[in-house]
């Protein structure tokens, strides 16, 4: 089925105003020609780009007073690619206000979108908790339709990693304790034996048991 196109005409004043880009882009291509230009926006969200312009030119009664949080996150990658974080920032700190009581509440659905407007609208308390949560609570950030930028996932998964590791180091190092002639426990003759096989249960309940590469684990490290 054909995408759907939609024109929307607008003040090339007001855009270069609100934005170096395209108050580059309307250099590079009027030449001093002050007519008409038609410029195509294939990959970004209609939505999110009629409620920027709306912003841009004034129109607030236009304006939503909230927002859901994937449009939110639609908004901020435009706001992102075409440099209106200040033309836009009286209303995205409008949004994210009303966003913020359950920013941190259990929607791992959205974790993309959040971190995404977090990271573009400069909400450093919040980014970090929300990467904290990223790296505890979940295998990895849903695909929603936003693009977070690659080393932000990169940095979250690194971590998760280096976490898994050391963790399943301690569980090695104590299945070698217990494997090892050392006795460990001495209130029962068979207290060790008793100790690893609960030990090993324990591990092949988690799945994680032959030991394996941390890489290979799907579970979060809350579950574990």
């Amino acid at each position: 089925q054909p995408r759907r196109q939609v024109e929307l005409r607008v003040s090339s004043k007001h855009l270069s105003l609100a934005s170096e880009v395209f108050r580059n882009s309307r250099e590079s291509r009027s030449n001093g020609d002050e007519s008409i230009m038609t410029i195509s926006f294939p990959c970004d969200d209609l939505d999110a780009m009629r409620i920027l312009l709306n912003i841009i030119h004034g129109l607030t009664r236009r304006v939503p007073r909230q927002v859901e949080v994937k449009l939110f996150a639609q908004v901020v990658i435009l706001i992102d690619k075409y440099e209106f974080h200040e033309v836009a920032e009286v209303f995205t700190d409008m949004w994210f206000d009303s966003l913020r009581a359950s920013i941190l509440q259990d929607h791992p659905q959205d974790m993309a979108c959040l971190i995404s407007i977090c990271w573009v609208l400069k909400k450093s308390s919040e980014y970090r908790s929300l990467t904290k949560k990223a790296i505890i609570e979940i295998t990895g950030l849903e695909n929603v339709g936003v693009r977070i930028p690659q080393w932000i996932d990169g940095e979250i998964q690194s971590r998760r990693q280096a976490i898994l590791g050391k963790l399943l180091m301690t569980f090695s190092k104590l299945l070698d304790r217990y494997h090892g002639s050392q006795r460990l426990c001495h209130q029962q003759t068979n207290c060790d034996p008793l100790a690893l096989g609960k030990l090993i249960r324990c591990l092949q309940f988690l799945e994680i048991y032959p030991i394996p590469e941390p890489s290979a684990i799907k579970s979060s490290l809350q579950y574990l």
